[in-house]
């Protein structure tokens, strides 16, 4: 038989040349497999769909920077799609801006619903614009992928998952970051949520992320500035099935009920090791012209277990949360219905600064709370009411003061935990990032710097590559009035090791991958 005389004559599956090439070199080979290919985008392929179509299980599509105007979808396939420079030099945008997301979007950006697995990975995008009923950013349904190192923001749907809508899903959703992500029926963008200002919206739950049903893992996750119209401003779980939220940082997001979080349905949630912070409940109204803004329930968390479930949250620190000003409802920063047969827990955690107009009492009647130090007092053992004394170290503001690392006092909270517990793995209290030995120490614990310390890792994936140099040069020279990234370790940024940041930092970098006579970087 003749082969094909043009390439456009030839099967999908074989039009792009590097697959082409392999198919040639194998002839009188068929019964080997394919080795897995990698298609270069725009190089190889224009779109990331068009290489998601001519891939085949295995392979991977590396997408080089540049911003992308389209949606895509895995169609099934057990693949990686990565970016070659990370979410900030890379974007799939679906073109939806707000408020009017419904004439502008293509959809949904990207879609996971034909039974994918682990080995389905979306890596290192900036996931934007998209719109839909059912996930704005990203929707998982009956498939289980793998979404990591992703900034997911500016999405909206109208009922559930702004960013993400997961349903029946074993997805793992690791290392993203999620910011301004709106779930709501009024179809309008949020602008945000302060004390006296917020948004007048309608139902939608999520905004960051809707859960229901199956057993999604949530680790290193931040979410900021999502709003929801009903229900989970940065996180809703529902349904059945189990959900593991660990390690995550949820600050600044609203909604009128579990400005943080919502968990209601009949399926076991734990919540370990969590920054919640400076979250909202309520909603704006305008009464014969004057604004008022309302509350309902949960600045932090809104929890109402279905018969047998138990939401379990430890290691967290609750703090600097509000409710609206005029209150039609209950305004605890944690709200617990013990109608709906659950149960709940808190243990070893920090429940601090809430509600500073001073309505309603710090949590609701009905939780097991032990080994917590929460403002106002709390039954349970182990629990107490003191200043936390929470110093500044190189992550966050929320450390604990130990005169082991440094400070003139010990904090109440260290040590305090149950003693049965072990505390956080990989993850510290102290500012000079020893580990927590003993009885494990209170609240949040940040990542530990030696964990993560790689000069020349300044988007902290673990990794020196070109991604590093972008995101330094994105910090010091922000575009087109977007926000500069951050940086989570700012010594790894400082290339040179000069104790300055600057562009010689990144040619530094870029000297030491990509130099005729490649150097090491300092140690």
């Amino acid at each position: 038989m003749s082969p094909p005389t043009s390439f456009a004559t030839l099967p999908d599956s074989l039009r792009h040349p590097a697959r082409l090439l392999i198919a040639l070199t194998a002839v009188g080979l068929a019964a080997s497999p394919l080795p897995a290919t990698e298609i270069a985008v725009p190089s190889d392929v224009a779109s990331i769909q068009g290489a998601i179509d001519l891939a085949a299980d295995g392979d991977t599509v590396v997408v080089l920077p540049g911003t992308y105007l389209e949606t895509i979808d895995f169609l099934g396939k057990a693949i990686v799609v990565r970016s070659s420079a990370g979410a900030d030099a890379t974007v799939i945008d679906a073109g939806g801006l707000p408020p009017s997301w419904f004439t502008t979007s293509l959809g949904i950006v990207v879609r996971f619903e034909s039974g994918e697995g682990p080995e389905s990975v979306l890596e290192g995008f900036t996931i934007r614009g998209g719109a839909g009923a059912w996930g704005g950013g990203i929707t998982c349904h009956a498939s289980s992928p793998t979404i990591r190192g992703n900034t997911i923001r500016d999405n909206f749907a109208v009922s559930y998952g702004g960013g993400i809508d997961c349903i029946d899903s074993e997805a793992r959703i690791e290392g993203n970051t999620f910011l301004g992500n709106s779930a709501s029926s009024s179809g309008q963008y949020p602008a945000g949520c302060s004390l006296f200002d917020c948004t007048t919206h309608y139902f939608g739950v999520g905004g960051g992320i809707s859960i229901r049903g199956g057993s999604v893992t949530v680790t290193r996750c931040r979410f900021s500035g999502n709003h929801a119209g009903a229900l989970g401003g940065g996180i809703f779980v529902g349904g059945d099935g189990g959900v593991v939220l660990d390690a995550c940082i949820v600050e600044e997001n609203s909604s009128i009920g579990g400005g943080a979080i919502a968990c209601i349905g009949s399926g076991d949630v734990t919540i370990e090791n969590v920054l919640v912070r400076a979250n909202m409940v309520g909603s704006h109204l305008d009464i014969f012209g004057i604004a008022v803004t309302q509350a309902a329930a949960g600045a932090s968390l809104y929890v109402n277990p279905g018969d047998g479930a138990t939401v379990s949250v430890s290691h967290a620190t609750i703090i600097d949360d509000q409710a609206g000003l005029f209150v039609w409802d209950e305004t605890e920063s944690i709200t617990f219905l013990a109608g709906g047969g659950g149960a709940m827990t808190l243990r070893n955690s920090i429940v601090r600064r809430i509600n500073p107009l001073g309505l309603g009492p710090v949590l609701s009647p009905g939780i097991d709370v032990s080994y917590s130090n929460v403002v106002g007092g709390y039954p349970g053992v182990g629990n107490f009411d003191a200043e936390p004394g929470f110093v500044t170290g190189p992550f966050g503001d929320f450390y604990l003061s130990q005169v082991a690392a440094g400070q003139t006092i010990d904090s109440p909270c260290v040590d305090a935990g149950d003693p049965s517990d072990l505390p956080p793995s990989d993850a510290t209290t102290r500012t000079d990032h020893a580990a927590d030995t003993g009885a494990p120490d209170l609240g949040y614990h940040y990542p530990i710097v030696e964990a993560l310390f790689q000069r020349g890792d300044c988007n902290g994936d673990a990794a020196v590559d070109v991604a590093d140099a972008v995101h330094l040069l994105v910090t010091l020279f922000p575009t087109d009035g977007g926000a500069s990234a951050s940086l989570l370790c700012q010594d790894a940024c400082d290339a040179n090791d000069d104790g300055l940041l600057d562009l010689a930092d990144a040619i530094t970098a870029l000297e030491a991958l990509f130099g005729n006579v490649p150097v090491p970087l300092p140690g």
